[in-house]
């Protein structure tokens, strides 16, 4: 055998190697992807029955969402929302008043600023040991304070008019309904 013919021989397993290391590489690329987009983006799943927001059941959640608009869709952990939700649950709201804004909670309903963001009924009062006369006030909003409902196609929602206003250190992000 000359020189020439020898050194085109390629090993046997060349191939195997080479897809080896490709697909190690795919691997790491993919799991770079993955951490990447899960820091950014998490999957919520609202399983009640009762849903706050009816038309939806699960939601995509960026974290990275930072300016928290009146009307928009948000997620926040609960806190201190038994027997409703536990500590740490993901909860999606409407965003309906911030700070500086005026509530009014009586027998008509929820109104920010004059305008009517919830019903009268107060369903969860009974549930929590209260007549719905005990979530009867008037405030305004302070710095750092956010006060969510759910859908207007969901009376019975458990929210800002029962557990109070959401921290500003309780936000997660904005919560995009997918189906």
């Amino acid at each position: 055998m000359d020189a020439v013919s020898q050194t085109n021989r390629q090993h046997p397993l060349w191939f195997l190697t080479k897809m080896i290391w490709v697909g190690m590489a795919m691997m790491l690329g993919a799991s770079i992807l993955f951490h990447a987009v899960s820091q950014r983006f998490q999957l919520v799943f609202d399983t009640q029955v009762d849903r706050c927001i009816p038309e939806y059941s699960v939601y995509l959640v960026d974290r990275t969402v930072t300016d928290f608009e009146k009307g928009g869709i948000y997620t926040f952990t609960a806190r201190n929302m038994s027997p409703y939700f536990e500590d740490g649950q993901p909860i999606g709201k409407y965003l309906v008043g911030t700070a500086g804004d005026a509530v009014v909670q009586n027998e008509h309903g929820v109104f920010i600023n004059g305008t009517q963001v919830a019903d009268g009924d107060y369903a969860a009062a009974e549930k929590l040991g209260f007549s719905p006369e005990h979530y009867y006030k008037t405030f305004t909003i302070p710095e750092g304070h956010f006060f969510f409902v759910g859908s207007h196609t969901a009376p019975r929602s458990f929210d800002s008019r029962y557990y109070g206003l959401v921290r500003e250190d309780q936000l997660v992000g904005g919560a995009t309904p997918l189906w």
